[in-house]
């Protein structure tokens, strides 16, 4: 009963060990990998353009339906306290 248990922690406390020494062998290899081999300009400035640029569109509407929950939910927390004509429409 107690050998079951004591081999079952070892077995944890391995496993552990393992995946911690895992993602450290991982981040050791990517920090090797980018201080040694950097982008070439036209790379780097194309992964740019089409992630902060092309994504304007997905945050736009993002933050337009964002908007409209908070506003209707503002309305709702005010016309409670009777402040509702402090909105804007």
């Amino acid at each position: 009963m107690l050998s079951s248990w004591v081999m079952q922690w070892g077995s944890a406390v391995v496993d552990g060990v393992e995946t911690v020494g895992d993602i450290a062998l991982f981040a050791w290899r990517m920090l090797v990998w980018i201080v040694s081999r950097l982008p070439q300009r036209g790379t780097l400035l194309t992964n740019f353009y089409e992630i902060g640029v092309l994504s304007l569109p997905v945050v736009a509407l993002t933050g337009t339906f964002i908007g409209m929950v908070l506003a209707v939910q503002t309305y709702y927390q005010f016309h409670a306290i009777g402040l509702e004509t402090h909105l804007a429409s």
